[in-house]
C-alpha cells in the first residue's frame, strides 16, 4: 500500500490527484423530517 503524497496541487495516490474529505454532524440539529428513519430523539 503506497501513502499519499503531496504536490503544488494537492495530494497525490498512485500519482493520480486525491482529495481527501472529512466532516461532522451533530444528531441534534438535524430536523427529524429530514432522518424518518433515525426514530425519536430522547431528551
Amino acid at each position: 500500500m503506497s501513502a499519499p503524497t503531496t504536490s503544488s496541487d494537492g495530494f497525490l495516490l498512485h500519482g493520480e490527484p486525491f482529495r481527501i474529505l472529512s466532516g461532522a454532524m451533530h444528531y441534534l440539529r438535524v430536523h427529524l423530517t429530514d432522518t424518518p428513519d433515525l426514530g425519536p430523539v430522547k431528551p
